[in-house]
């Protein structure tokens, strides 16, 4: 005879299991999916669900393709089947213009398919390109001026020289390099 009680100890077990893993993914607040080798999504969190604009039962069994057509032919395509092919991790970033975002991505492959998590990134870009911008106008201002603008760091080792600077050593034959010590 089949003793019960330990069968439904066994479920309570995988039951209580299940929820906690569940409550985990949905305190992660990056996306976070899975699908199968046929591109079916298995599951999503409820960051990622937010981002596609649908509902967690609206996706789980879709095709990825079905909702996330523009993935076809994309960075995000190509870093998957790459994942899945050579059974190994892919770490990467992409812009998604359906989103109008930028991604940072974690693709986990396993026998059953891939794991994805993603990060929405478009803020981090958006400043580092600002940042550059700010640099490159400096540098261009800096460069602009016939006077001599160098400046050295703690060590005596030169961080910039404009132009002037630059041409001038180099009358010379001296050649300033940022990063060597400035020697007197």
């Amino acid at each position: 005879s089949i003793d019960l009680s330990e069968l439904r100890k066994s479920e309570a077990r995988a039951k209580k299991y299940s929820d906690q893993i569940e409550q985990i993914m949905k305190s992660i607040t990056d996306g976070f999916f899975t699908f199968d080798l046929d591109w079916n999504l298995t599951f999503v969190n409820d960051a990622f669900a937010q981002f596609t604009s649908f509902e967690k039962a609206e996706l789980i069994g879709k095709n990825i393709y079905d909702v996330m057509s523009e993935l076809k032919g994309s960075v995000f395509e190509t870093q998957f089947i790459k994942a899945l092919e050579e059974k190994s991790p892919a770490y990467f970033k992409g812009y998604y213009e359906a989103f109008n975002s930028w991604i940072q991505v974690a693709a986990y492959p396993s026998e059953e398919g891939l794991s994805v998590w993603s990060r929405d990134i478009t803020e981090q870009v958006d400043m580092q390109e600002k940042i550059n911008k700010t640099q490159n106008n400096l540098n261009a201002v800096v460069d602009s001026t016939p006077n001599f603008i160098w400046s050295i760091d703690k060590d005596f080792k030169l961080v910039i020289a404009n132009k002037a600077c630059v041409e001038f050593a180099d009358k010379f034959g001296v050649k300033i390099v940022p990063g060597q010590r400035v020697k007197a």
